[in-house]
């Protein structure tokens, strides 16, 4: 397979960003990166932490009948349920990254689901974490694909931040267009700043964080639409960015620039630049079009998955944590075991190990110490509410 280039990469992007507000080109897209990356499989899902359930929100290829074993059978016993804890936000990873792929074949999960499917590996991505939900896009590779490798880690990267950006704002659309009259009523549901820009690289439009931002920052301010940033490096990156945007052309590719700006209160935030494409910019009743939005982030103000802390904190490996995530579902030692595919010997190894890290000496006291890092769920009544 050859190696994406920037025209390519381009149009991609660009048609990530259309799927923000028409959640219908979801299915298509997928099924582009898919194969793009070998795959005969693409798919978004949503995984809440805390019960370990998992929804298919878009998909490609995928056989309704394994999508809906996988949820009633096999998605607490998957040997990758925990990857997320050992892995950032936008860092691409396949199966090696958490397991020997011949321990991975040698788990119930890989013989009883993947292998009647022939999949081989999977190649994929966090793009949304938190301690209530986790947001992946994954791609599934066939035997005759093989495993992956840098390449399409290397796409999935690439990618990887304009998925998140995208369905971060079809999440907010979706959940509020019935009070979203508006392209400035919507962007005012985002809890983030965002700026809007014509080709000309005027603000033509902020929401109500960016407003408030703006009020307080010594970095970036407006002056009768003008962009006025302390740092000339920082105008520069903005301003290419914006003209990229606008053009349409390969260049914005190379647009997504992490800006570093802080405020008087001593918060720290990072900007990205969205291209604003297929006609999707225009505000309601202006005569201007915006091409492109600068989205603020602060650092360190997104909550990390519960079990990632355990992670963190005790130091935990791959392999132990797919470990206390069995224990926790109420599997003996013993099913472990035969779920992984692995000797009993070894997960007594590992939980020794997990002991010894945890400063603890009965298994129901790891298991406890997993279970308290969870938040409980919400009532089945009081979900259906919100929603």
């Amino acid at each position: 397979m050859t190696e994406l280039d920037n025209e390519e990469l381009s149009g991609l992007i660009g048609d990530i960003y259309d799927c923000a507000l028409d959640p219908a080109l979801w299915r298509p897209l997928l099924e582009r990166i898919a194969r793009l990356l070998g795959a005969e499989v693409g798919m978004i899902y949503s995984r809440d932490p805390a019960t370990q359930r998992v929804s298919f929100e878009y998909d490609w290829g995928q056989d309704p009948h394994w999508a809906a074993v996988y949820m009633n059978k096999y998605v607490k016993i998957d040997p990758l349920q925990t990857a997320c804890w050992h892995t950032e936000v936008d860092e691409p990873a396949a199966i090696e990254r958490f397991m020997d792929p011949r321990d991975y074949r040698r788990t119930r999960f890989y013989r009883e689901y993947c292998a009647p499917q022939r999949w081989c590996d999977m190649v994929g991505v966090i793009v949304e974490k938190s301690a209530s939900r986790c947001v992946g896009i994954t791609a599934c590779r066939t035997e005759e694909a093989g495993m992956s490798g840098e390449r399409e880690l290397k796409v999935m990267g690439l990618i990887a931040p304009h998925v998140r950006r995208a369905a971060t704002i079809h999440g907010i659309i979706d959940r509020n267009a019935s009070h979203a009259a508006s392209l400035t009523a919507t962007l005012d549901l985002l809890p983030i700043p965002v700026l809007l820009f014509d080709s000309s690289v005027s603000c033509i439009e902020t929401n109500a964080a960016a407003d408030r931002f703006l009020a307080h920052s010594d970095a970036i301010r407006i002056d009768a639409g003008r962009l006025i940033v302390k740092g000339c490096e920082i105008r520069r990156q903005i301003t290419q960015a914006v003209e990229a945007c606008a053009k349409g052309t390969a260049a914005v590719a190379a647009c997504g620039v992490s800006l570093a700006m802080s405020t008087t209160d001593g918060a720290r935030h990072v900007g990205h630049i969205l291209p604003l494409t297929g006609g999707t910019g225009q505000r309601a009743g202006a005569s201007r079009r915006a091409v492109a939005a600068l989205f603020l982030q602060e650092v360190g103000n997104l909550r990390p998955l519960p079990g990632e802390l355990l992670v963190k904190l005790y130091g935990l490996t791959p392999a132990e944590t797919r470990l206390i995530a069995l224990l926790a579902q109420g599997l003996s030692l013993e099913e472990a075991a035969e779920t992984l595919g692995t000797a009993y010997s070894t997960v007594r190894t590992h939980l020794q190990n997990i002991f010894s890290k945890t400063n603890t000496n009965r298994q129901a006291d790891v298991i406890r110490m997993v279970l308290s890092a969870f938040p409980a769920p919400a009532p089945a009544e009081e979900s259906m509410k919100a929603r």
